[in-house]
């Protein structure tokens, strides 16, 4: 009875020598972006035998994802919880890899369901969380676990920026502005503080103070992206379109051109940057240049 503990005890402790050397292994191969070889490597280790640790699945998710290959990682989501229902970690990876695709992304919920209920205290669980819910337009939802996320990590100013922008978007639409604008001044102070690196969670913030004709505190946010982030297409429509209110048509129509030309501008930007030229072209004359803008908005439809 003796003899077979110890050599049970053998067998453990030989399988985690190997493990670990796998880990490692695949750990120096992934430093070298060989992502194939670690892959290679994971998959050998987790198909054997001998319990694994979820560490190596979560290695070779990430090796998956960097290869561009989602459905690949979400299977070694599901191998790995197969032998570790109560892992947040590979809860967390195959709730990420759903909410990535359309299709799938309201399966991501009884994942990151599952996580909280088992670790009530891992704010990353609540920021995905109330990532998900923002997506899916359960507003309550999305504040309730992006306040639990902070309250876990008070002083993060990363989590600041993220959450409370989340925040100030589930409130608006739930007609809470006084919520709304604390929760958007909570993100653009954080913005601030980490060297502007969200200029998009600002302009949240001008796009809510935009929709409630509050156009001199819009234009102020306006003017702070622009100084902290002069790429930022979006603020240089903003601020054409301020300036196209207010007759200035030549400088509203050089803003907008500069505009499509930078950073941010995604299809609805860049169709709205195309009516502002074209109309403020035709208000100056200049028919051919509102033409060609005409045009772009014909062939570019909704």
């Amino acid at each position: 009875m003796v003899a077979a503990f110890v050599l049970a005890a053998l067998i453990t402790a030989s399988a985690q020598t190997n493990e670990s050397d796998v880990l490692r292994a695949a750990a120096g191969q992934i430093a070298k972006q060989q992502y194939d070889q670690a892959i290679e490597l994971l998959e050998e280790l987790v198909g054997g035998q001998v319990r694994i640790g979820p560490e190596a699945f979560l290695m070779l998710i990430d090796c998956r994802m960097h290869k561009g290959e989602p459905n690949a990682a979400y299977e070694a989501v599901q191998a790995g919880l197969r032998r570790h229902p109560a892992s947040v970690g590979l809860l967390k990876a195959g709730a990420s890899i759903l909410v990535r695709d359309q299709r799938r992304s309201a399966d991501a919920e009884e994942l990151l369901a599952r996580a909280a209920r088992i670790d009530p205290d891992d704010p990353e669980t609540h920021y995905l969380y109330s990532q998900w819910a923002c997506l899916h337009n359960q507003e309550e939802l999305c504040i309730d676990e992006a306040q639990k996320a902070l309250a876990l990590e008070p002083g993060n100013e990363a989590a600041s920026l993220q959450l409370n922008t989340l925040i100030g978007m589930a409130a608006d639409k739930l007609s809470r502005a006084n919520h709304a604008e604390t929760a958007f001044r909570r993100s653009l102070k954080s913005n601030e503080n980490l060297g502007f690196p969200d200029p998009l969670a600002a302009y949240q913030y001008v796009a809510f103070l935009v929709k409630r004709a509050r156009e001199d505190d819009a234009q102020g946010v306006v003017a702070l992206i622009l100084a902290r982030a002069p790429r930022f297409g979006p603020a240089h429509l903003e601020r054409a379109k301020h300036l196209a209110k207010n007759g200035q048509q030549r400088q509203a129509a050089a803003l907008a051109e500069k505009a499509l030309t930078l950073d941010g501008m995604d299809k609805e930007k860049m169709r709205a940057a195309h009516l502002l030229l074209a109309r403020a072209y035709f208000l100056l004359g200049r028919e051919e240049d509102s033409a060609r803008h005409q045009t772009w908005i014909e062939e570019n439809p909704h």
